[in-house]
């Protein structure tokens, strides 16, 4: 049987139109999807987590699968009028570190039909919200939503929004009363909650809740993010514990103890700091950066006397420690270590002077033509300048200047 060219374009219309619907459909799904951002309260009291929420509607006749990745706003997605960002503690100097670094792994949740997806990001892990007031929020993030899989892409929404956020003095133990359902999360068996209440417990705890993060520190399954919580009290019993976890059998949690410690920077840690250096030779370098901040001057000498005898990773952190002292003394051997003929020591030390001194501009010394100038020129310059010149702590690094 043959067909007549009206039936091969009514046939060629249907397939166009099927086509067409077809490709239709996740656009008209996008439609029924919404992203936006809203603070979980209106009103703070000093002190409390401040959280700001992620919320995906899912108006459609389906589930559908909303991506998430990191626990943070990248610094690019949220602004904070009158806010400061959180001052951090870098035990690797002053040198220009780059930009924003990090990442996450990326993963999915099945949210059905007429549901929503939330998620819960707290501002002040980056802002200083020390003081009361009325705060402009400003946050954005793209957010990707599925089908079946991540083969099949159904919309990307781009969530944009500005609100304010008012923070304001506690009354009475309203700050402790704010504190009670992250405590109270702890114990949920719901795994995405209970993360979220030991980061909230752990970013900025109050003295009263010394107790509780030190339960969370003798917990192996909380141990590791305890240390943040342990660093930001920096009471003797939280300093305490985290000597005792530079010690553990994990290495990453004996690694982050000891980074904590170095912030911390109490010199009543001096010798535990020193001993830890001595006596854990997998942790060696790491600890006798800390202990440069730890120490401070009285570390000097002991880490001077490293460089005879060091290899060249060993001397790269010495020249690290050495600028975390905030100490005259340290200058001398770092430009000694100029001369190195490893291109990562010389770094180290050139990074170093910086730190300390501030002056100059951190640079690449890989180029074996530069050592012998490099030294020669912080030789000279310190030959001038080292009973005048004002020495720096890492506590005060600022922007490099030419």
């Amino acid at each position: 049987m043959s067909l007549n060219s009206a039936d091969l374009d009514m046939r060629s219309l249907l397939k166009l139109a099927c086509i067409l619907l077809i490709s239709h459909v996740p656009s008209a799904l996008a439609q029924d999807l919404t992203a936006h951002f809203y603070p979980e309260k209106q009103e703070f009291v000093l002190g409390e987590p401040v959280i700001v929420v992620l919320e995906v509607a899912n108006n459609t006749s389906r589930a559908v699968e909303v991506e998430h990745d990191c626990d943070w706003l990248h610094p690019e997605q949220l602004q904070v009028a009158n806010a400061t960002a959180k001052k951090e503690v870098h035990l690797m100097g002053c040198a220009p570190l780059g930009g924003w670094a990090g990442s996450c792994g990326i993963g999915a949740r099945i949210t059905p039909a007429g549901e929503q997806f939330e998620r819960r990001f707290l501002l002040d892990h980056q802002f200083d919200f020390s003081r009361p007031g009325v705060y402009h929020v400003k946050a954005s993030r793209h957010v990707k939503v599925y089908g079946d899989g991540f083969d099949d892409l159904i919309a990307d929404l781009d969530a944009q929004d500005q609100f304010d956020v008012v923070l304001r003095e506690p009354r009475g133990r309203e700050l402790e009363d704010a504190y009670q359902p992250f405590i109270a999360g702890l114990s949920s068996t719901d795994y995405g909650t209970k993360a979220f209440a030991a980061l909230a417990l752990t970013q900025n705890p109050p003295r009263f809740l010394e107790g509780v993060i030190l339960s969370l520190a003798a917990n192996g399954d909380t141990v590791l993010q305890s240390v943040d919580g342990l660093e930001r009290l920096a009471t003797p019993a939280a300093r305490a514990r985290l000597v005792e976890l530079s010690s553990a059998k994990d290495r990453g949690l004996r690694e982050k103890a000891i980074a904590a410690l170095g912030r911390i920077g109490n010199p009543e840690d001096c010798d535990a700091m020193l001993n830890i250096a001595a006596e854990n030779e997998l942790e060696q370098t790491q600890a006798y950066v800390a202990a440069g901040r730890i120490c401070r001057s009285g570390a000097v000498s002991v880490l001077a006397s490293l460089l005879p005898s060091a290899d060249d990773q060993l001397a790269a952190a010495v020249a690290t420690g050495l600028g975390n002292t905030a100490s005259r003394d340290a200058v001398p051997p770092l430009i000694s270590l100029l001369l190195s003929s490893d291109a990562y020591v010389r770094r180290e030390a050139d990074a170093a002077l910086f730190t300390l001194t501030h002056h100059g501009t951190p640079r690449d010394l890989n180029d074996p033509a530069d050592p012998r100038q490099g030294y020669s020129e912080w030789h000279s310059w310190w030959a001038k300048n080292s009973r005048t010149a004002r020495i720096y702590s890492t506590d005060e690094c600022p922007a490099p200047q030419p």
